[in-house]
């Protein structure tokens, strides 16, 4: 999902590969087939309990059935021609089947594209796995790019929880979900995701999960929800200077939306092709019940429309996820997301109607809310 969210932003997305051929995923992951304990029989693999559990969600099935039909994605660099100097930002996923990923977390090459990233100040993402190749890279001083930054990752807690599902209900491949088994004499964990964060670390305290004080906690540390464009609450990022990190897929919109948010601060001056006309109107004020936004003070400048449903259409601006409005959607102007009188552009969204009125518009409009 993060790239349907970056491209909808108006960013372009660059892929890169050990090879130039396109990549491909985990087919036992999209599918669910081979999670059970009888998964290994042919004619009862496709019957999937605990599979569709640990699977990934329809919202990331949909995104990656759409990834697989993009031009760029098809058309991947290889990690020897990544420039650090050509790209604005790093996104680092995730990934646990260690056939697949330890490639990919132990590439020197690829550390040297991470910490180069970091010593030019630019915007980096890391989720789940991803995190590890970033506690890997070097800085100059030979210490981690994360010493003395903090960080979240995959926990122990989430790690362990489908690790121990797994190699009851995949008993023939017992460590499918664990990427470096602990070895002999290794306390448990030793060797998790969590863990080796830790280590590169200036201090165990920078490795931060949700807090218990979290009024979402539960939903956010039990594994079976995740977030969603409609409802981010189930996602927790941590973000240090230019850098967000999240713990596993179910943070994955909130972690685009945030490493959205790092370009929009780092290169807000410079116009992005493709993307929404920002806004810049200094008297755009969100109604503090709307969307859950808080009323700031002083207003913020808002760069970029946002909906949160195919239903209703509010703003957002640099301290607030971003998300356009759909395409082919019939949108309303709520009363309150901005002073009356304000002009408001929508782009790509072929129909609005202003406040309660049903007056259709098509194309790109100046909406005032509840004033026309």
């Amino acid at each position: 999902m993060p790239w349907r969210i970056l491209v909808a932003l108006g960013h372009r997305v660059t892929f890169a590969t050990p090879d130039g051929r396109a990549a491909a995923a985990d087919p036992i992951m999209l599918s669910g087939e081979g999670l059970d304990p009888w998964g290994w029989l042919p004619g009862l693999r496709k019957l999937t309990l605990f599979g569709r559990l640990l699977r990934a969600n329809a919202d990331a099935r949909r995104d990656y059935a759409a990834m697989l039909r993009d031009t760029s994605f098809n058309a991947p660099l290889r990690w020897e021609a990544i420039d650090s100097d050509r790209f604005d930002g790093l996104l680092l996923p995730g990934g646990h089947r260690a056939r697949g990923v330890r490639e990919y977390l132990e590439s020197e090459r690829l550390q040297a594209v991470v910490a180069a990233f970091f010593a030019a100040d630019k915007p980096v993402a890391a989720i789940c796995h991803g995190v590890v190749l970033a506690a890997r890279s070097k800085r100059a001083d030979r210490r981690s790019v994360l010493y003395g930054r903090r960080t979240t990752g995959l926990t122990w807690a989430l790690e362990k929880s489908a690790w121990q599902l797994t190699r009851l209900t995949r008993f023939w491949d017992p460590h499918y979900y664990r990427t470096y088994p602990d070895g002999t004499g290794q306390p448990a964990g030793y060797m998790s995701v969590q863990q080796e964060v830790i280590r590169a670390l200036a201090d165990p305290q920078d490795f931060l999960d949700v807090p218990a004080s979290s009024p979402d906690h539960r939903r956010q540390t039990s594994g079976l929800s995740r977030d969603r464009d409609t409802d981010l609450t189930p996602g927790f990022v941590v973000r240090d200077g230019r850098y967000v990190s999240a713990r596993w897929p179910g943070d994955g919109h909130r972690c685009a939306r945030e490493f959205a948010r790092l370009l929009d601060e780092k290169y807000a001056a410079r116009p992005v092709a493709g993307a929404v006309r920002r806004l810049h109107p200094k008297n755009l004020v969100p109604d503090e019940n709307f969307l859950g936004f808080p009323n700031p003070s002083p207003p913020l400048e808002f760069s970029s429309l946002s909906t949160r449903s195919p239903q209703s259409i509010g703003l957002t601006g640099p301290d607030q996820p971003d998300m356009l409005c759909p395409v082919g959607a019939t949108l309303r102007l709520d009363v309150g997301v901005a002073q009356k009188g304000t002009p408001v552009e929508f782009r790509d969204c072929p129909a609005a109607v202003s406040g309660n009125e049903s007056q259709q518009r098509t194309g790109p409009q100046r909406l005032g809310s509840g004033s026309e």
